[in-house]
């Protein structure tokens, strides 16, 4: 009885995802400018605050 190596499936090849594409790169530079420059016109005190707060986390994700 001769014992053979189990056969391991294929690597599966792994696309990245939204927030490491190209894509999401600009989606989130988009962000950033529509935050830095429309925001602060429009929004009160309360937004301001919900605003930086999802820039600081959304700042690693971009770059």
């Amino acid at each position: 009885m001769t014992a053979t190596k189990p056969q391991l499936p294929a690597a599966q090849k792994s696309t990245p995802g939204i927030l490491q594409s190209r894509w999401g790169r600009w989606a989130g530079i988009g962000a950033l400018i529509v935050v830095l420059i429309v925001f602060p016109f429009v929004a009160d005190s309360t937004m301001m605050n919900i605003g930086v707060f999802a820039l600081i986390y959304a700042l690693p994700a971009i770059g």
